[in-house]
């Protein structure tokens, strides 16, 4: 009798709990996200840009009234492009039981990953590194576009298909970061090597451009692919350019912005090609245009943006519509099965659809090249170029 008693009593109990923790969960009147952004260190030349355009995005969010009535707490801070400082800052989200994390660059979040899957926070970065997007490996974290690895097998396709030569010459442009390295080694040195191009030249330039001139004096190569943040790669552009080299540049997708092409606006002996996987500040695509009266709201003085603005709204975009599908069980593992259930959704701000499985966590395998042309990034005639989708068989 003392036993079914017992057992009564702890069934009584545990129904008791799961109602109490259903009862949370639909009284929660905010939603709270972390966000670790680089305003400050090396890369704030366009994580500043990325930040605002998720903070505006969950402003504008939550002027409409937020997601299913609650409204979206953004706790954010600068982690200045240090690992330490992510780590740091990650751990204090933690502890105020953060929901999922929009986070920043490739070193930080590759070191953080162990501890994301641990602790089953979702995690989106700004990093489109190869190693995130394997759901076996990594399973909280995603990138919501095309990952470096593919990016410059596009770009070698693109080169393979213009070029005249049989084999062409290929220079690797970068910086010695995780970041840097991320989409050469080994993926776009055994894409060329399998593909009959030659990578003839490594050339490593700091993320502050400096010595830019002496490193690409000596560049013989027709064609470079650069892996860069701004700062360096205006420094590698105006070095060519003055260097007077008839090369082609195909700049990966943090190296190339409409800031950057506004500076240019004359590219000179050279050919400039962007491997960009969202849209761009003049596309006509539908939230681009919300993004202009975003932009106009909350920032009048700033007249013309570019795709960071564009890339952080993208990131938001996809993580609130994870949030908004899973309800009120807001928990990790339900946020992350909802990232994973996005198939074909149109952030309506990028030519790709978003697609993850419980494999694969990055959003596409295409990208749209553009051409730097008086001042401004335009369509290349060869559009968008897909690379095949990877089935993670080196994990």
């Amino acid at each position: 009798m003392k036993r079914h008693m017992a057992i009564l009593l702890f069934a009584m109990l545990t129904g008791l709990s799961v109602l109490l923790n259903c009862s949370k969960q639909n009284d929660i009147k905010t939603i709270v996200i972390g966000g670790i952004f680089d305003l400050s260190g090396p890369t704030s030349d366009v994580g500043k840009e990325y930040a605002e355009g998720v903070i505006d995005y969950i402003r504008y969010i939550n002027e409409k009234g937020g997601i299913h009535n609650r409204k979206i707490e953004l706790l954010y801070k600068d982690c200045s492009y240090k690992i330490s400082q992510a780590d740091s800052w990650y751990e204090e989200l933690k502890n105020k039981n953060v929901i999922s994390i929009i986070g920043w660059g490739t070193g930080n979040t590759e070191a953080l990953a162990p501890k994301i899957t641990a602790d089953k926070i979702p995690f989106i970065s700004a990093s489109y590194s190869e190693k995130l997007a394997d759901g076996n490996k990594y399973p909280y974290n995603f990138i919501a576009g095309v990952s470096y690895s593919d990016q410059v097998k596009i770009a070698l396709k693109f080169i393979k298909n213009r070029s005249k030569k049989e084999k062409p010459n290929v220079a690797f442009i970068y910086n010695d970061t995780a970041f840097g390295r991320s989409p050469f080694f080994p993926g776009g040195e055994n894409f060329a090597d399998n593909n009959g191009i030659n990578v003839s030249e490594k050339i490593i330039i700091p993320l502050t451009g400096e010595n830019a001139k002496e490193k690409l004096m000596l560049m013989n190569a027709e064609w470079g692919i650069v892996q860069q943040t701004a700062t360096a790669s205006l420094a590698i552009i105006n070095a060519l350019k003055k260097l007077n080299k008839a090369k082609k540049l195909i700049l990966l997708n943090w190296a190339i912005d409409e800031n950057i092409a506004r500076k240019i606006k004359s590219a000179g002996s050279l050919e400039i090609y962007g491997a960009i996987p969202y849209g761009v500040w003049d596309d006509n695509l539908s939230a681009v245009k919300l993004l202009h009266q975003i932009n106009k709201k909350y920032h009048p003085e700033i007249h013309k943006r570019s795709c960071r603005y564009i890339q952080g709204y993208i990131n938001a975009k996809i993580l609130l519509e994870a949030i908004e599908r899973a309800g009120d069980n807001l928990t990790g593992e339900n946020i992350k099965k909802k990232l994973e259930s996005l198939q074909n959704f149109d952030t309506e701000a990028s030519f790709n659809r978003v697609t993850y499985t419980e494999r694969i966590h990055k959003a596409s395998s295409s990208i749209m090249i553009y051409e730097l042309m008086n001042g401004k990034l335009v369509p290349s005639s060869q559009l968008l170029i897909s690379i095949e989708q990877k089935i993670w068989e080196e994990y």
